[in-house]
């Protein structure tokens, strides 16, 4: 799967494991955007775009006016996108070792636009990965509710804003670590309690009973 096509279907899992593979070629286009590419496939995408679909996510925007979408993002997707915010701000810095070495125009250029994207009214993915604005814990934040569906017996949450009216619960990433163990071992209960039934039932049917 390409990298494009990851960000289309929020494979953000795929993308974390791309972004760690040694086959990721760093470059440049002519004006000075960052580039990415994975392999053989020669297909490049920009570091912007890969920002901007990743801080657009609903695991990653479950903190704003979107959140109610982030309502069924498993707490792994969660968790994943928390992880994925350093990833795509070393896109930006390992760039930023390179620029050196570019043609005085192209350099020239990215400068521009670097404090072009600085104004906070336009909101530009570079800046918010860069400054972060609060945006990196996004994918920690819980309602009261959710976060004691999830850790019933846990200490009061660290406070992680407010929403609204409502209170945001900061979750630890050992928490999420522990939650997210509990949920793979009830999956693999259900799988395996599913598998020694459909055992049973094909003896019962071979011997007539």
């Amino acid at each position: 799967m390409s990298l494009r096509e990851m960000l289309v279907r929020n494979n953000w899992s795929g993308l974390s494991e791309a972004l760690d593979s040694s086959e990721l070629t760093f470059s440049f286009s002519f004006w000075g955007t960052r580039m990415v590419s994975v392999g053989r496939s020669g297909e490049r995408v920009s570091v912007d775009e890969i920002a901007s679909a990743y801080l657009s996510s609903p695991a990653q925007r479950v903190n704003n006016a979107s959140r109610h979408r982030a309502g069924n993002v498993s707490l792994r997707d969660r968790y994943t996108c928390f992880l994925l915010w350093d990833k795509v701000l070393r896109l930006y810095t390992e760039g930023d070792k390179e620029m050196g070495a570019l043609p005085c125009h192209t350099r020239a250029a990215m400068c521009v636009r670097f404090i072009y994207r600085r104004a906070p009214i336009l909101g530009h993915p570079e800046m918010r990965i860069r400054e972060d604005l609060g945006e990196r814990n996004s994918p920690l934040c819980f309602s009261a509710k959710q976060f004691r569906e999830h850790w019933p017996d846990a200490e009061d949450p660290d406070p992680g804003g407010v929403w609204g009216n409502n209170p945001i619960a900061l979750a630890t990433e050992r928490q999420m670590i522990d939650a997210i163990e509990r949920e793979n071992g009830k999956r693999e209960e259900r799988e395996g309690g599913g598998e020694e039934e459909g055992v049973m039932c094909r003896q019962r049917a071979t011997s007539g009973q």
